[in-house]
């Protein structure tokens, strides 16, 4: 265990921290979390889960340095810029800044589809469904869904299901379902 300290790299060292950090909040500890997850920053700042672990457990508590954590990261204009765009995104949903919501994860898409990427473009896509739900844009919500199943799959299908907000779509998401694995 000693040589593999001695050979690991800040990167690694920032993983075991930032599962540290996961495990002392599962343990009802947040300030030890932080505090993991402030060590994995510093040891590896351009890594997203301990910025966007800190910043979400900050705002837990009401704390301003989260959202701007997310804020600069946002900033960046690079791939993990757009993890937490998506994020600020999310924020304005649960903030009830529904149309301010949307332009964001729009935007979001638009540069995961420009990278490529097909996880952050699934994301992207569950975000806006759950945005056009609370609007009361169904089709729009189920358009979404559609393209975020293809993209993410079976996990991406159970998450849909246990998801609250999709609750007034549940009839119609059993038939896009049911429709579309008939061969």
């Amino acid at each position: 265990a000693e040589r593999w300290l001695r050979c690991s790299t800040g990167e690694e060292d920032a993983r075991l921290l930032v599962d540290r950090g996961r495990l002392a909040l599962l343990q009802g500890d947040r300030l030890a979390a932080e505090g993991h997850w402030r060590a994995a920053m510093a040891l590896a700042p351009d890594e997203v889960p301990p910025r966007l672990n800190l910043a979400r457990s900050l705002m837990e508590r009401s704390q301003p340095e989260g959202l701007r954590l997310i804020e600069q990261a946002a900033d960046q204009h690079t791939p993990e810029g757009l993890v937490f765009s998506l994020e600020l995104a999310a924020i304005a949903r649960r903030d009830g800044r529904l149309d301010e919501g949307r332009a964001l994860a729009q935007l979001v898409l638009s540069g995961c589809e420009f990278i490529g990427s097909d996880p952050c473009q699934t994301e992207a896509h569950y975000e806006l469904a759950r945005l056009a739900v609370l609007q009361a844009r169904s089709s729009d919500s189920l358009e979404h869904l559609g393209r975020a199943v293809e993209l993410g799959g079976a996990p991406l299908s159970r998450r849909i299901a246990a998801e609250p907000d999709f609750a007034p779509l549940r009839q119609e998401l059993d038939y896009y379902e049911l429709v579309n694995s008939s061969p």
